[in-house]
Formats: C-alpha cells, sequence, structure tokens
C-alpha cells in the first residue's frame, strides 16, 4: 500500500467515524484541502503537499452538540485520546494508530464562536481549539463533496479556496516556531499554480477585502513576495524543485505563480 492510499483510508476512517449529522457542522481546514481540491474541484492528477494531521473547523462547539458526542464516536472507532492538559484529566484530542502510522485528528474554532471560558466538564470530551485566523473559514460558502465509502454516501464540506488561501496566509508568522510554516505557504502557492483557473480564487479574494483581517493578510504577502529573493521565494524553492521546476527557471515560476494574487491586493 502507498503512502498515499494508507493516508486516505486514515481521512476516510475519521469522516466515516464522525458520522453525517457531525459533519453538517464540521469544514475540513489544512492540508487535506489541496488534496480535496485536486481530487474532486479541479480532477487534476497533480503533486499536493503532504500532510498527516487532519483538521476540522467547527462552527458551533458546544458540549452537547460536538465535545461529548465526538468524543464517543471517535472512542467506539478505535481512535486513541491523548490528554491537551495534563491538570485536566477530561479534555482530549485523538489520534489514529495503526501501524507506523499516526495522524492527529484537530478541531478548531474562531474565538467568536467559542466558549466564553474554557470548558470544565467531568466527563471525557474533545477539546477544540479557539484560533483567531480560523474566523475567516466561516466567511464564505464551503465547497461541497458526496465521497462514497464502505456503501454509504458521505456529504464532506472543505475550506472555499479562497478562505483556505487567507487563512494560510494569515498564520504563516504565528506557525514560524513550529515548522509548520513553510508548508502553510507551499499550501498557497499549490492553490494558485495548480488550480485550472485562479480566476474564481482571485475574485473570492476580493469580495472578503472588507474582511477585519484582510489588511494583515494584504502586509504578510506583500512582505513574503517583495522581490526574487526575498523570504517567500527562499521558502518555496524546495517545493518548487518537488514539484518538477527547473532550478533555473523556480523564481520566475514563484512570481508568476502570485502575480495574480499581488496584483489583486495591490488594487
Amino acid at each position: 500500500m502507498s503512502d498515499l492510499v494508507a493516508y486516505e483510508k486514515v481521512f476516510l476512517e475519521t469522516i466515516h467515524a464522525l458520522g453525517q449529522d457531525q459533519l453538517d457542522q464540521l469544514i475540513v481546514v489544512g492540508g487535506w484541502c489541496p488534496y480535496l481540491y485536486t481530487k474532486y474541484l479541479w480532477k487534476k492528477d497533480v503533486p499536493f503537499p503532504r500532510t498527516l494531521d487532519i483538521d476540522f473547523a467547527v462552527m458551533n462547539p458546544s458540549p452537547k452538540t460536538f465535545s461529548l458526542p465526538v468524543y464517543d464516536r471517535l472512542s467506539k472507532a478505535g481512535f486513541y485520546p491523548e490528554l491537551v492538559d495534563l491538570d485536566d484529566e477530561n479534555r482530549f484530542q485523538f489520534v489514529y494508530r495503526d501501524k507506523d502510522i499516526k495522524v492527529s485528528i484537530d478541531f478548531i474554532t474562531s474565538s467568536d464562536n467559542a466558549p466564553r471560558e474554557p470548558l470544565v466538564l467531568k466527563v471525557p470530551f474533545v477539546e477544540c481549539f479557539p484560533i483567531d485566523e480560523a474566523d475567516i473559514l466561516f466567511r464564505a460558502e464551503p465547497s461541497r463533496q458526496t465521497i462514497r465509502y464502505q456503501e454509504k454516501d458521505i456529504r464532506l464540506q472543505f475550506a472555499n479556496p479562497s478562505t483556505f488561501l487567507i487563512q494560510k496566509g494569515l498564520i504563516i508568522d504565528r506557525r514560524m516556531p513550529t515548522g509548520k510554516s513553510d508548508k502553510d505557504l507551499a499550501s498557497v502557492a499549490f492553490v494558485l499554480r495548480f488550480a485550472p483557473d485562479r480566476q474564481p480564487i482571485i475574485e473570492g479574494i476580493r469580495a472578503l477585502k472588507n474582511y477585519r483581517m484582510f489588511p494583515d493578510f494584504r502586509k504578510k504577502m506583500k512582505k513574503l513576495f517583495q522581490r526574487p529573493g526575498s523570504r517567500g521565494y527562499r521558502i518555496l524553492e524546495p517545493f518548487f524543485q518537488g514539484w518538477n521546476v527547473p532550478r533555473a527557471d523556480i523564481a520566475r515560476e514563484i512570481e508568476a505563480t502570485f502575480e495574480p494574487l499581488l496584483q489583486e491586493l495591490a488594487r
């Protein structure tokens, strides 16, 4: 079994275990979005940034509708609970384990959607992490796809490509200490480079210009790509090499990839 097939199985097992009622209030975000765009929206056979963790944005992270039932379902499906806080014996996140594979299943929400005080429950529950930058993921209709798995139709929601790009651009600086910021920028480059038609994505970004964090997104993108050799170019060079771009052409290809976005941000 190839790595891709193995991780596809993890993804499918995860959404199957969550169940349709939960998936109706969840949006797949993070590194699995390029895979979903490629396979279902673009229907192209192109490389995508490999990822392990499966991330969901939660619309309503209340104990009754999310934290408690999701804990029960993932437990019954054989996922492994791991303590989030050693001082709270009931606060968990889950991982999928199978031989050499270990995949974290993570849930986030916007700070506005999160409870004002951290949950303190007397029974085990799934943690949902509030992140300011997650708010943009709820600002446009998500992409949707029906997937057939284990003789069931599963209706899946995943981040709109425009909100995906903005959210990834916003979190780059914050995730630098984790070592994940390079992959975040590579995900942005992937969508801009491989989308068959970039115009709807750019138009979707234009529609979000009044979003409160949009100026920060604009500032970060301009700084990363202010000139060839800037930090964004250096970060993306190994990824473009992995996409079989000749070394001599990488700077020019990065510039061409980001040109439509940067032109829109300059308006």
